[in-house]
């Protein structure tokens, strides 16, 4: 030993395990390039199918929803309607209602009305309730139904006149009903 110092010994490291930083990825392949495009499509194709079905269910419970509350509301007025005590009351409505059209409804009025809808079928259906407008107003209409193109153009003239004081005799008359008070403002008496 002649006063050297001693060497180090070389240390190998392993490079693989120490080292943190990323790896370099070796460049995809054109097929996983496609593979992994496919896949991106089809894993939003059924988020979209995902998000439409609960979508469409919530939608669906919506209405079913709906539809009880109408039918039990329906129910309700059909059974008031129907209830021996009530029919006195449904006849003084029904007796109202039609003071009221035959007071609102015009003394003279002409209609010329040239129209036509997207589909047949809609056009046939406005042309029949026209007609039946007609036997209820018994204005003159000249009605020209389109089938072919799309078109709303037309004329009309109603010469009539409505009194307020028409609306208040109604009101003070079915705030003065007996029945009214006990059906609807649920007052007994």
């Amino acid at each position: 030993m002649n006063g050297d110092k001693p060497k180090p010994e070389s240390l190998t490291v392993n490079t693989e395990e120490n080292n943190n930083e990323p790896k370099e990825e070796e460049p995809k392949g054109i097929f996983e390039k496609i593979g992994d495009r496919i896949s991106s499509v089809f894993k939003r194709i059924n988020e979209t199918c995902t998000a439409v079905k609960e979508k469409l269910a919530s939608t669906w419970e919506s209405i079913k929803q709906k539809k009880d509350d109408t039918t039990e509301k329906v129910n309700d007025i059909l059974r008031i309607v129907k209830d021996e005590g009530n029919q006195e009351f449904v006849k003084f409505v029904w007796e109202q209602l039609k003071y009221l059209l035959r007071k609102l409804k015009p003394k003279k009025g002409h209609l010329n009305a040239h129209f036509g809808m997207d589909d047949p079928e809609t056009t046939g259906k406005i042309a029949m309730y026209l007609a039946v407008a007609y036997g209820l107003l018994g204005i003159d209409m000249n009605i020209q139904p389109d089938f072919e193109q799309k078109i709303i153009e037309g004329e009309l003239y109603l010469k009539g006149r409505l009194q307020l004081v028409t609306i208040v005799i109604i009101a003070v008359r079915l705030y003065m009903n007996k029945h009214f008070k006990r059906i609807v403002l649920k007052r007994e008496l």
